[in-house]
C-alpha cells in the first residue's frame, strides 16, 4: 500500500463512513433532539403562526376585558 496523501473527496468519504459506523448510520448524536433529526426539522406543536394568532386574538380580548372592568371608573 502506497503512502500517498488523500484527496479531499477521499477524506470526506472516509470520515462519513467512520461517522456512520460510530452512530448507526446517523450524523453526530448531539445533532438530534425532539424537533431535529440531523439537518431535517421535524417540528413542534408551537410555532410562530400559533404565537401570532394568539397575539391577534388575545390582545383585543384583553382590551375588551379591561374596558368593561374599568367603565365608570376610568372612563364613561
Amino acid at each position: 500500500m502506497e503512502n500517498r496523501p488523500r484527496t479531499v473527496s477521499e477524506e470526506i468519504g472516509r470520515r462519513k463512513y467512520a461517522n456512520r459506523r460510530a452512530n448507526n448510520g446517523r450524523d453526530r448524536k448531539d445533532l438530534y433532539s425532539e424537533n431535529w433529526d440531523g439537518s431535517e426539522y421535524k417540528g413542534d406543536s408551537r410555532n410562530i403562526l400559533t404565537f401570532v394568532g394568539a397575539l391577534f386574538i388575545l390582545t383585543p380580548l384583553g382590551l375588551l376585558v379591561f374596558a368593561y372592568t374599568s367603565y365608570g371608573t376610568l372612563w364613561g
